[in-house]
């Protein structure tokens, strides 16, 4: 019955596979299928809860194939060991393709921190099917346990690895470079003090337009309210505004509360302000007459 099962589902999936063909490889092509009416996003999406659905019904229909078989010397059956080949295979293959759409997507619209997660739970995914794979050939491998490892070093490559730094570098390296047509500078503030570094950069970067260095500026302010215990409101505290005199005293800045990324954020703007003494008395009358009214996000998924 496992048999027949299996044989029949891995039917459906090659005629699935081939009927679909472009739908499924056109990703690692750096193109969108043609007589489909995807976006880019729609396109990623897709792929990814697609994999999700048939990755979850493929684990169990393994498992239970595992489990349930009958076995001689520990040993799956020849026939069962084939088809469950094939289910495993098929389901490597899919993940593949979803990242490769992932990838499609980050090229044509800049990395994002779910972006990131989404590709980190593909690898995770990835590696527990390849425990899988083997295990249908011999019992020495354990999937559970190589799940809980696989899931831990994604976690702590994701903890460590600070995303958001990540995603914010990756962007602006991809805009400056013209990878990327516009930058989200919306975004960029939206992850904190690991996009500092990079507001500074296009605030400083007089090549860049008008309206995307005035939008850093706004960003950059917000973040220094954020991050300073001082008030820049020119009505309430200095009467002329902030000068290079005044000193500023970070948020936390106590030994336990030390935060590499803020220090980093801090020295950032620290660097700018030295050359632009101004640039909080500015922005802050800026902010008084317009609010963040032109700090809004790219039209971008």
């Amino acid at each position: 019955f496992l048999c027949a099962f299996l044989c029949v589902l891995s039917v459906v999936y090659l005629v699935y596979l081939f009927s679909q063909f472009a739908y499924f490889f056109n990703g690692f092509r750096g193109l969108l299928p043609e007589g489909y009416a995807f976006s880019y996003a729609e396109y990623a999406r897709r792929g990814f809860f697609e994999l999700c659905a048939v990755a979850a019904i493929n684990m169990v229909l393994l498992f239970a194939a595992v489990l349930l078989s009958r076995k001689r010397e520990q040993r799956l059956p020849v026939a069962l060991r084939a088809a469950g080949t094939f289910i495993a295979l098929f389901t490597l293959l899919l993940i593949g393709t979803a990242m490769a759409k992932l990838a499609l997507y980050v090229q044509n619209y800049g990395m994002t921190v779910q972006r990131l997660n989404a590709g980190a739970f593909m690898v995770f995914m990835a590696a527990v099917f390849a425990a899988m794979l083997l295990r249908l050939y011999t019992p020495r491998v354990k999937v559970l346990p190589v799940s809980a490892i696989a899931a831990a070093v994604v976690l702590l490559t994701m903890g460590l690895g600070n995303i958001n730094r990540i995603a914010a570098e990756y962007n602006y390296n991809a805009y400056v470079a013209g990878k990327l047509e516009v930058i989200d500078v919306k975004y960029l503030a939206d992850l904190g003090a690991d996009g500092v570094p990079y507001l500074v950069r296009l605030l400083e970067d007089e090549t860049q337009p008008e309206t995307l260095r005035e939008k850093a500026a706004s960003a950059l302010y917000e973040q220094c309210i954020n991050l300073y215990k001082n008030e820049f409101d020119i009505e309430k505290s200095y009467g002329y505004g902030y000068t290079f005199e005044t000193p500023l005293t970070a948020k936390g800045s106590k030994p336990s509360q030390f935060n590499l990324p803020e220090k980093r954020a801090r020295d950032a703007i620290e660097a700018y302000l030295k050359e632009h003494r101004d640039f909080l008395v500015d922005a802050d009358m800026d902010y008084a007459e317009n609010g963040w009214a032109h700090l809004q996000p790219e039209e971008t998924p």
